[in-house]
């Protein structure tokens, strides 16, 4: 999905980059769909990320919290498509600051 940089500064020393991400949840039936639903939907309004910045360690190197912006079911075009009656997507935004020289 698209991101979005913002100058928040003069002569360009911080910027604020939004990444934007859709993460699918594909289920056997609609109450798996339904409890699973709950659970990631509480993950990513609660809880921290781990970060692993892989170019320099294997260890991680700090946390960050995302933004859950929306979550759109997806119903299958076909009704004769069983594997795809049971899909949501959760649409995440993950915004940090960049500095000048960092």
């Amino acid at each position: 999905m698209p991101s979005n940089h913002e100058i928040i500064s003069k002569q360009r020393e911080g910027i604020q980059a939004i990444y934007r991400y859709q993460i699918a949840l594909i289920d056997l039936n609609s109450v798996n769909l339904s409890v699973n639903q709950e659970r990631l939907t509480d993950i990513f309004h609660f809880d921290k990320f781990t970060f692993y910045d892989t170019l320099k360690s294997s260890q991680p190197t700090g946390s960050f919290l995302c933004d859950l912006t929306g979550i759109t079911p997806i119903h299958p075009e076909d009704i004769s498509e069983k594997s795809s009656y049971h899909r949501v997507y959760f649409d995440i935004e993950i915004a940090t600051l960049k500095r000048s020289g960092s």
